[in-house]
């Protein structure tokens, strides 16, 4: 899993440099300190969308992943891993809707 979370953000990276039309500063944490300091909670607690799902809220999966995919395609940066968890997550909170609360939008 750890790696396919650091390929996801090495795309999101990717699509960053493009949008911005120039390098991150050289002084970000790295992609891996992020993760392990997700890991160990150590940036405060979980994550957004995985605290919306063990609560039962709606994922934020436009917002946070969609808007992102949609600029990549309009930009032509490849994000297949990150288009690949965007579908996913909206299959997940569409089975979700039609099993614990009767609403679907399929």
């Amino acid at each position: 899993m750890s790696l396919h979370l650091l390929a996801v953000m090495r795309e999101v990276l990717s699509l960053a440099v493009v949008v911005l039309g120039k390098s991150l500063p050289w002084d970000l944490a790295s992609l891996e300190q992020v993760l392990e300091s997700t890991r160990r909670g150590s940036g405060g607690g979980n994550p957004s969308m995985a605290a919306d799902w063990e609560q039962g809220r709606q994922l934020e999966t436009e917002v946070i992943l969609g808007d992102a995919v949609k600029l990549a395609m309009e930009r032509g940066v490849k994000v297949g891993r990150l288009q690949a968890m965007h579908s996913m997550l909206k299959v997940a909170q569409e089975t979700r809707d039609v099993g614990g609360r009767g609403v679907s939008r399929l």
